[in-house]
């Protein structure tokens, strides 16, 4: 449905600031399809989207509470 950054989706699903997200991204925490994302502009569709963060996974949801 919609494209955001990835340190944007790490951020509305409550891993903390833009810049602690981009902190993971560049350290190599976060893997998306089985591939280490270091790119925190990088865009992803959000719709199904599944990423891994700290070896556990984590289904985008587009509210969370």
């Amino acid at each position: 449905m919609s494209k955001l950054s990835l340190d944007r989706i790490l951020q509305s699903q409550g891993f903390g600031t833009r810049k602690y997200c981009r902190a993971l991204i560049e350290d190599g925490d976060v893997t998306i399809n089985g591939e280490v994302a270091d790119n925190f502009k990088a865009t992803f569709e959000t719709d199904g989207l599944v990423l891994t963060v700290f070896d556990e996974e984590w289904a985008y949801r587009e509210h969370v509470y």
